[in-house]
């Protein structure tokens, strides 16, 4: 334990230069008298450790001095090499980088922690790819990432969730989330007034999505297709927000999620900006998300599913189960939520007869008439083709 705190002082040291008794203590979380205790150990083992006296005091590692003890623990290793077959990584076309960075790394490993990193080079590789290509394309994400790296402001056209594309408007990127296999960037908006919004020249608070979103919010369109049946709900529209009520809203409320996909242009600016130091982007983005899954649409619903069936139906994206029981040994019952009547009934047909919905009524009716013109559709032959559909909308 005492050997990992004194790698721990070597590398604050030549971190940041220079670092005092109490500040140390705190970050090692030790007494001060055991600070004094270890300096005096790292100086007689040959390190060149010296005391500045006076109020803008501290202890100082010799200028010009690097160690080549890394102190790295097999877990940290393997971290490290983990984070190298990390699809974001290849996206930022830092993998380069990333390899040769980790060989210096570990040409400054001891030999024993040298075996190791090989060992775990050699016997684990991490695929964060799916079995077929479901990236999307984000021409604009190194635009992007240079705006959020120099701190500049860019000019970006953007469709919104409302499928609008916006015209243009400046945003000062705070930074990147890669989310599985998207990307969104963290933006704030600048000049945000209410005209401009009726204008469409900022695009509405609706309109900008947070979390993982898709383009229409909710579930995933080729998931979950708008609902047909059901009366039509207008969204409520928002207030226009005014320049004093921003004013008084903080930097980070402010901040939206932008989709990098989603960019139809993305232009670097000459401007730049400033994040506040007090900004965490990833306590941020769960914030952000929290906010986005409290937003999701909801349909509580009853079902009854085969037991043979029950884990695929429980895995599927969108489907929330709030209790389950074991009706019979070959039946499963559920209450649960599957967000849309649309999304609940695709899925329920998608099961065909291993699964039935119970309530409420509305979604047994959708499932039958669906079934209904699937079985009429068969017993053609798929020869006749209707002008028009046929089924019921209610």
């Amino acid at each position: 334990m005492r050997g990992d705190r004194l790698l721990r002082i070597l590398h604050l040291l030549q971190a940041q230069g220079k670092a005092t008794t109490g500040e140390l203590a705190r970050r090692l979380e030790v007494s001060p008298r055991t600070v004094h205790r270890d300096m005096e150990s790292l100086s007689a083992s040959g390190f060149p450790i010296y005391a500045e006296r006076g109020a803008s005091g501290g202890w100082v590692l010799q200028e010009g001095y690097r160690t080549r003890l890394t102190g790295l623990t097999t877990g940290e290793i393997t971290a490290l090499l983990a984070l190298q077959s990390s699809s974001a990584v290849r996206d930022l076309k830092l993998p380069d980088d990333t390899s040769s960075a980790l060989r210096k790394l570990f040409s400054a490993l001891p030999p024993a922690r040298r075996d190791e990193a090989e060992f775990v080079r050699r016997h684990l590789h991490i695929d964060g790819a799916g079995w077929h290509e479901a990236g999307e394309p984000a021409p604009f994400l190194e635009t992007v990432q240079k705006a959020v790296w120099e701190q500049r402001k860019m000019l970006i056209r953007y469709v919104g969730a409302d499928e609008r594309i916006h015209a243009p408007f400046a945003v000062c990127p705070w930074g990147l989330v890669a989310k599985r296999q998207t990307w969104y960037f963290a933006g704030q908006v600048e000049e945000e007034r209410g005209e401009d919004r009726k204008a469409g020249k900022v695009p509405d608070r609706n309109a900008v999505s947070d979390g993982n979103a898709d383009r229409k919010g909710g579930p995933d369109p080729e998931a979950s297709p708008k609902a047909k049946s059901g009366p039509k709900r207008e969204p409520k529209p928002e207030p226009d927000v005014k320049p004093d009520a921003m004013a008084c809203a903080s930097p980070e409320d402010r901040v939206r999620t932008f989709r990098v996909s989603r960019l139809v242009s993305a232009e670097l600016l000459e401007d730049r900006f400033q994040v506040p130091e007090t900004f965490d982007l990833a306590s941020w983005w769960q914030r952000s998300t929290a906010r986005f899954k409290a937003s999701l649409p909801s349909y509580p619903a009853q079902v009854r599913v085969r037991t043979d069936a029950w884990r695929q139906f429980a895995s599927e994206r969108y489907v929330r189960i709030l209790s389950s029981r074991q009706a019979s040994e070959a039946w499963v019952e559920a209450d649960v939520d599957l967000q849309t009547e649309s999304y609940a009934a695709r899925l329920l047909l998608g099961l065909g007869a291993s699964a039935l919905a119970l309530r409420p009524e509305s979604l047994r009716q959708s499932v039958a008439n669906e079934a209904a013109a699937l079985l009429k559709l068969y017993a053609e032959g798929g020869e006749a083709f209707p002008e028009a559909d046929s089924r019921s909308t209610d």
